[in-house]
């Protein structure tokens, strides 16, 4: 339908803009049906009973309320979300990472080295890197 436009003629064009605008909806509320149906025939077993039929529907809704919310966030939303992703995974590795030191060659040589100063009632002062080399 898209390659049918013309160039010279806006008022076919729009019927045409209309009409994939109209499929496109009507293509998204089948996929939801589908999705619901599919939903509903494969509820999960709970370990002691079944989830009732009403709570699974209940459930369905909410999971599309969340999914049309879903498709109005913004670009630069997205990307804010996936820098903090990121950020939170770089920061569980970095404690991952120190809980593995704790116990490595470097940690018990600071720590001997801070005994030592210590007993001559000095300390080690940490400072952070600027980037510049």
């Amino acid at each position: 339908m898209k390659k049918s436009i013309c160039k010279g003629d806006k008022k076919k064009k729009k019927e045409i803009t209309e009409e994939i605008g109209r499929l496109e909806e009507h293509l998204e509320k089948r996929q939801t049906e589908e999705l619901n149906m599919w939903r509903l025939t494969h509820v999960t077993l709970n370990d002691k009973e079944t989830e009732k039929p009403e709570e699974a529907s209940k459930e369905i809704s909410k999971d599309n309320c969340s999914e049309q919310l879903a498709h109005r966030i913004s670009k630069a939303q997205k990307r804010r979300e996936k820098k903090a992703i990121a950020e939170k995974e770089r920061n569980q590795r970095i404690i991952e990472q120190e809980a593995l030191n704790a116990f490595g060659k470097r940690n018990t040589e600071i720590e001997a080295i801070k005994k030592i100063l210590s007993e001559r009632e000095l300390m080690i002062y940490e400072i952070p890197s600027d980037g510049h080399w």
